[in-house]
């Protein structure tokens, strides 16, 4: 029999056993046995805080012995135990008719968890009876999960710390109690960093792995942590506490390179202290506030190029480097970077590598050369011993050959080839070479042209040797040869020399002979290398013989044995053999005057006479003359006469002396000579020349007569009586007669009085230098005598009256006492002699006036050393004595009486109030001026506000405090303030002078303006005392308004605006705010802005508009955006905007709106600052980046950073930007203005350290890439998976709704447990008899009973049969069904009304007892039980 059968048969058997039994008390939820009395008390029964408030806790039964009476129940009071909290109806409920109780509300442990419940019975009377308390407690249930006391923890933690080091700790609170309230603490296993760190149970945060600590690593940990009570089941706070460890940097690492890794190029050649490369390195520690500075060296250097800058990193050159002497391309250099604190280091590699630069010409080797070449050759090529190279690398190195010289007689090998490696040079001879026909040697010159420059050019010189060859006899150059000899010619003396040429270079030598026999040939010896033909001195030559000429056959031969002749004749000449002799000299002692000017030129001097007494018939005889050594003078070469060609200066040269020569004109000529001397005579021809032009001397007034001045000197070129001077004055006068000259020496002395004192104190003198030739000449010169004074004048002293207050300070200057002197060197010194004192009766005083003043010895002032009393002493009289130190005739002085009277100072001073009133305050309100213009004289106010109690005494007013700039003047005596400069109010909107009122006219603490410095007020010092007219009744505060007049327009700062705006801007969002301030204030100061133009330009070219796109608020400035932009559209515009103040004054200024998308230009730039900073400090920040990329910066944003969670984070500032071209006048992409600011490395240190961004970025990140990258195959494939994934979701569904089909079917299959055993056919149940049994699976149409297969098919072909639908069976199972349905539909009502017909259709009769029908939410089907 199933299970369920039997539990329901149980069940049905005990209702109906029990049914009929007197009425009881009954506890449904009681743990403990139910009492039997009426009256009972029930404490300490427990139940847990989630007890659903449907549930029934107690049922409270009573009984009434009267009949027919019913018992109510009613709860009378509930109270709180622990909190004391009474009420009625508040936590429990009683159902009135049946006592069953249960809680009104869903309790809360953590609430109330104790309580008190009075219930009362009332019965057919109404009367209540009490009945009973009942106390309830909650147990604790675990339901409420732990609570951070913080959703973020920021902790802060040296990157230098040990394991086990505290970082923090966390806190959560639990409501629950006992062990559901204690809380044990954990790391998410999805934690940073787990290794890292360790939390306690208690939620400290400690580090579990220091070593992992590294700044330069990870900045930040991203902890969670977990809170987890010990209740049953446990609770976990939700949300978890995030932890945010910051790792702060310590000095601990090395230096970081930037830009790794370092390699460069440079040209070869570069001169010293050029920049080659700039190493950045920083310090590695990236959070630590105070940076270490960068030291730079070189440690490995040794080719001794380069050097470094150790501050900057700037590799630079030292000397020039040659690449063509370089090893290799390049050099590896270590650069160290050094902290400049710690002292950590670290290294780069810098490879610098050397570009060649076409500086090597093309290189002969040798650059000179000679090659030998036979005559006669016939065309070869000739392989010169000469290569040509070029140092360059590739590229440089490459050149080509062109010929110069040779008249065409050679050539190039190849001409017009290019080479790059070293060539030998090859020439062709184009022609046969004739030695003979001049070509002995032909030189060319090779050029190397290079293929890159054609102008840079070597060359190489080429001789091309000829070798000669033996094929020409002897040449001599004339057919014959004639030589003459004197007659007494001796032996050995040279006749003629005759020598042959071959054409033969090789030819080594030539010999040389007279040929042939006979008596003449004996007389001449012929030397046979030479050819020189001499005298042998074997014969004896004479003219008057007869025989004059011998004649010779003359042979030349080579060293090849070929010879050539010619014919000799040698002739006899006669001897010259008689010299010249001097006859005489005309006149014997010449002499000239001396001359100027020409006058004696050509002058006759003398004639010089020679003989030659050889024969005047040839020219051994015929006399010629010359002379030697006169530069002056010429001498007739045929009559010997001596004549004056220039003029003599007797004065530069006094004779002359030269030789005259006498030459015959015989071979050899034969001369003789003598020495001339001529005698210039003087001439007065030099006047007197002073040394000097001028001349000064001194003379003290009281010299005596005879005193010597100075001396006067002149001079003559002249000699004689020519040259002899005399002095004298040139004209007469007053200073004449007081100084004479020498005629002969010229001294200047004193001859008169003078006086200093009455003048004159200078004397300009002429003197006159006269010679004493015929006619005299003369010069001049300027004598300047200055007179010196000399102290020789007494100082005179005046008497003087002077008044003084007796209330004068101690310290102030009485008077200034002066004595007159008329000398200019006069040094004079004050003295008291004698100090009297009077009362007011004149009565001398005594003892009271030795001290009372001081006379400074030096200046003379007279100053107050005691304070004066005017009823004890009313005058007094000082002699005072003036002495001359620097007189030279004695003593020389002067005595005064200076008479001092004491003014008597009245006791009350005048004053604004009464000591006990208020301060007084003088209001006065001006206008400022206009363009500067000065206010006029007119008073602004009046300060003789001031009384005093003594009425004759005078009221005079000072200005003492607010006047620094002397903008006012206040007449002292009348208190009329009037304004002495001109006022702006934008400079000084206020002024407040403190007025003092004093008796004393001389008050000296009033501040000093420039044109009062002989009022004797001063300007206030910082020692003086402060005024305070809260105080002070003599003192009174003038408070002076300057009233604004319109004279400042409004100006725009800056006057030049850039922005950007985009297609996402809806209409009215601002762009810009445009800033003009105004000097002015109050209606002075309003301005409204407004749009003058709006031009669109696209690629600078204006485009026409219809609609304006932006509008300016008039009076905030800001620029809103008053149309929509398209996401196509582009470029920029201009707008004209000008402000206008008050009076129609503007101001201009152009804003450029650049057209952008922000996910193509806009960079976001991430601060570590505040928001608030940032913004204070944009204008900075966009002119950094200006100056680094020269990019025009527009800021669209400026917010607060959101964190990876999306928490705001104050310590961080987002900012979005974008870059403008100002040349294109074109936004810029994102990446291009990253990278530029990148490459900014001028200003990256102020990035980082002043303005500390953090991180630069794309504003808006870049989408995925992959649906732009599929290509249509891959499309193909991606539109195929979305269609399968549809067709196999509407399986899905069909699947779904077929399995709950089948499910039904199988419910119904499973009623048939509740009808009789005899009543059960399994197959005759419509639809379900495959699959009823347990173990069936109607889905997959599994686990089917085998044996009863045919069975079950017949059954379903009948179940259809209209028979069997009126079958008692086929009614069971319809009920059945429809239990089913009405459970699908929560049809309960309606399910318990078929249950219970089922019941009277199954037998089982139990009246007045209902089934119940529960819904177990965990099973599929429902439980039907009997209650």
């Amino acid at each position: 029999m199933p299970k369920s059968i039997y539990i329901l048969g149980l069940l049905l058997y005990f209702l109906k056993c029990c049914h009929g039994r007197a009425p009881v008390f009954d506890c449904k939820v009681s743990v403990r046995p139910c009492p039997s009395n009426q009256r009972y008390d029930m404490n300490g029964e427990r139940f847990d805080e989630n007890t659903n408030t449907s549930d029934i806790i107690y049922t409270l039964q009573a009984s009434d012995s009267d009949p027919g009476d019913t018992v109510a129940y009613e709860i009378a009071v509930t109270t709180a135990l622990e909190s004391g909290f009474v009420d009625g109806y508040y936590w429990f409920n009683v159902e009135r008719s049946t006592g069953d109780v249960n809680f009104l509300e869903s309790p809360n442990y953590e609430a109330e968890n104790q309580f008190m419940i009075t219930w009362r019975l009332l019965d057919g009377s109404l009367t209540p009876t009490i009945a009973s308390n009942i106390k309830v407690y909650l147990n604790d249930i675990n339901d409420e999960p732990p609570v951070f006391e913080e959703v973020l923890y920021t902790f802060y933690l040296p990157e230098d710390s040990t394991d086990g080091v505290v970082v923090d700790k966390v806190s959560a609170t639990d409501r629950d109690s006992g062990a559901n309230g204690e809380i044990k603490y954990s790391l998410s296993p999805d934690s940073e960093g787990l290794n890292v760190f360790e939390m306690l149970e208690d939620g400290t945060l400690i580090v579990n792995d220091s070593t992992s600590l590294d700044y330069e690593t990870t900045v930040d940990y991203a902890l969670e942590a977990i809170a987890t009570d010990l209740g049953t089941p446990s609770l976990s706070a939700n949300p978890p506490a995030r932890i945010r460890v910051l790792i702060e940097d310590v000095n601990d690492v090395p230096p970081e390179f930037k830009h790794l890794p370092y390699s460069v190029e440079i040209p070869e050649n570069q001169p010293e202290e050029t920049s080659v490369i700039t190493i950045d390195a920083i310090d590695g520690d990236k959070g630590v506030q105070d940076k270490n500075s960068i030291l730079y060296t070189l440690i490995n250097d040794i080719s001794g190029h380069f050097g470094i800058n150790n501050t900057s990193g700037d590799i630079y050159i030292t000397r020039p480097i040659d690449k063509e002497n370089m090893t290799g391309n390049s050099y590896t250099l270590d650069v160290q970077a050094t902290e400049e604190i710690t002292g950590q280091t670290n290294t780069a590699e810098v490879l610098v590598t050397i570009l060649d630069e076409n500086d090597n010409l093309p290189v002969f080797n040798p650059t000179n050369v000679t090659y030998n070449l036979d005559e006669n050759t016939p065309r070869a090529l000739i392989y010169l011993d000469m290569t040509v190279s070029d140092a360059d690398d590739t590229g440089n190195n490459k050149f080509s050959f062109t010929l110069e010289g040779g008249n065409g007689t050679f050539k190039l090998n190849k001409p017009g080839m290019e080479y790059t490696s070293e060539t030998t040079v090859v020439l062709v001879a184009v022609e046969l070479l004739d030695f003979e026909a001049g070509a002995t040697s032909i030189s060319v010159k090779v050029i190397a042209t290079e293929a890159q420059n054609k102008s840079r050019q070597s060359f190489g010189d080429v001789v091309i040797q000829i070798i000669d060859l033996n094929d020409n006899y002897p040449e001599f150059a004339n057919e014959t040869y004639q030589a003459y000899i004197p007659e007494d010619a001796v032996a050995g003396a040279h006749v003629i020399t005759i020598v042959a040429t071959d054409k033969d270079a090789l030819t080594k030598y030539i010999t040389y002979g007279i040929i042939g026999t006979g008596l003449d040939n004996t007389c001449f010896n012929v030397f046979e290398h030479t050819g020189m033909v001499t005298v042998s001195g074997e014969c004896e030559f004479d003219i008057e013989e007869g025989k004059s000429s011998y004649f010779f056959t003359y042979q030349a031969k080579d060293d090849g044995g070929l010879a050539s002749t010619v014919l000799l004749e040698i002739s006899l000449t006669d001897v010259n053999d008689n010299h010249p002799v001097h006859v005489s000299t005309t006149p014997e002692s010449p002499t000239i005057p001396e001359s100027q000017n020409g006058q004696f030129k050509k002058t006759h001097v003398a004639i010089i006479q020679f003989t030659d007494a050889d024969n005047d018939e040839n020219t051994n005889g015929r006399v010629e003359y010359s002379m030697n050594g006169s530069s002056i003078f010429r001498i007739n070469e045929t009559t010997g006469r001596i004549y004056q060609t220039e003029d003599a200066d007797f004065e530069t040269k006094k004779s002359y002396e030269f030789l005259v020569i006498a030459e015959d004109k015989g071979t050899p000529s034969l001369s003789s000579n003598i020495s001339i001397t001529i005698e210039v005579e003087d001439v007065n021809d030099n006047a007197p020349i002073f040394i000097n032009s001028t001349y000064e001397g001194e003379v003290n007034e009281t010299a005596g007569n005879g005193e010597f001045i100075l001396t006067v000197i002149a001079t003559d070129a002249d000699s004689l009586q020519n040259q002899q001077i005399d002095y004298a004055w040139l004209s007469s006068g007053d200073g004449i007669s007081k100084f004479s000259v020498d005629q002969i020496n010229g001294n200047v002395i004193k001859n008169g009085e003078l006086d200093w004192d009455k003048g004159p104190t200078e004397y300009n003198l002429t003197v006159i230098a006269k010679d004493r030739g015929e006619p005299p000449l003369n010069g001049t010169c300027i004598v300047r005598i200055k007179v010196l004074d000399t102290n020789d004048e007494a100082p005179v002293l005046k008497e003087e009256v002077v008044d003084i207050r007796e209330d004068a300070n101690v310290s102030e200057i009485v008077t200034v006492i002066k004595a007159n002197d008329s000398d200019t060197n006069s040094k004079l010194e004050y003295g008291i002699l004698l100090v009297e004192a009077f009362n007011d009766l004149g009565a001398q005083v005594k003892d009271y006036h030795n001290d009372h003043f001081k006379l400074e010895n030096s200046t003379g002032e007279l100053m107050l050393t005691h304070a004066l009393d005017q009823e004890v002493v009313q005058e007094y009289q000082l002699t005072v004595q003036v002495e001359d130190l620097n007189s030279i005739t004695g003593p020389q002085k002067d005595s005064a009486t200076i008479k001092i009277n004491v003014l008597d100072v009245p006791d009350e001073q005048p004053k604004f109030r009464e000591k006990d009133d208020p301060p007084v305050i003088e209001r006065v309100a001006i206008v400022e001026d206009v363009e500067g213009e000065r206010h006029n004289d007119s008073c602004i106010t009046n300060v003789s506000l001031a009384s005093d109690k003594d009425e004759n005494d005078p009221i005079f007013y000072f200005i003492v405090d607010g006047n620094e700039e002397c903008v006012f003047h206040l007449e002292n005596s009348t208190g009329c303030v009037t304004v002495v400069k001109s006022v702006n109010r934008e400079t000084a909107a206020n002024y407040t002078l403190i007025v003092k009122a004093s008796n004393n006219m001389y008050y000296k603490n009033g501040q000093k303006c420039p044109a009062e410095e002989s009022s004797g007020a001063r300007i206030l010092e910082a020692t003086d005392p402060v005024f305070d007219p809260e105080t002070d009744p003599t003192l009174i505060q003038v408070a002076i308004q300057i009233v604004d007049v319109n004279d400042n327009p409004p100006v725009f700062s800056p006057d030049v605006y850039t922005a950007g705006a985009s297609s996402t801007y809806n209409y009215g969002t601002s762009i810009i705010q445009l800033v003009a301030k105004d000097e002015d204030v109050g209606v002075n100061a309003e301005m409204e802005y407004e749009i003058v133009e709006e031009a669109y330009y696209i690629d600078d070219v204006r485009q026409e508009t219809i609609k304006k796109y932006f509008a300016v608020d008039k009076k905030t400035g800001w620029i809103t955006l008053s149309s929509i932009f398209n996401s196509e559209d582009e470029g920029y515009f201009e707008l004209d905007v000008i402000v206008v103040g008050t009076g129609n004054l503007i101001d201009k200024a152009s804003v450029s709106i650049y057209l952008m998308n922000p996910s193509i230009h806009q960079v976001k730039v991430v601060f570590v600052k505040a928001s608030d900073v940032v913004y204070n400090e944009r204008e900075e920040f966009t002119k950094l980046l200006l100056e680094g990329t020269n990019y025009v910066i527009n800021i669209d944003e400026t917010k607060v950073h959101l964190d990876e969670y999306d928490v705001p984070d104050t310590t961080r500032t987002d900012m979005r930007i974008h870059g403008v071209n100002a040349t294109i006048n074109s936004v810029i992409e994102s990446r291009q203005l990253i990278r530029a600011i990148d490459e900014a490395y001028t200003i990256y240190a102020d990035l980082k350290n002043t303005f500390r961004v953090m991180q630069v970025v794309k504003a808006v990140p870049d989408p995925d890439p992959v649906f732009d990258t599929l290509n249509a195959l891959q499309w193909f494939f991606f539109t195929l998976s979305l269609l399968l994934i549809f067709i196999l979701s509407l399986w899905a569904i069909a699947f779904v709704f077929w399995r709950s089909s089948l499910q039904r079917k199988l419910r119904v299959a499973n009623a048939e447990i509740y009808r009789k055993p005899k009543d059960i056919h399994k197959e005759k149940l419509p639809n379900t008899n495959l699959y009823q049994q347990e173990g069936s699976n109607p889905l997959y149409k599994t686990g089917l009973i085998e044996k009863n297969n045919r069975v079950h098919a017949e059954a379903d072909k009948s179940s259809v049969d209209e028979t069997w639908k009126n079958s008692d069976e086929g009614i069971d199972t319809l009920k059945t069904n429809e239990v089913e349905d009405a459970k699908n539909d929560n049809s309960y009502k309606d399910l318990a009304i078929i249950l219970n017909d089922y019941d009277q259709s199954v037998g089982i009769d139990n009246p007045g007892n209902d089934i119940k029908v529960h819904d177990n939410k965990d099973a599929e089907d429902l439980e039907v039980t009997d209650v």
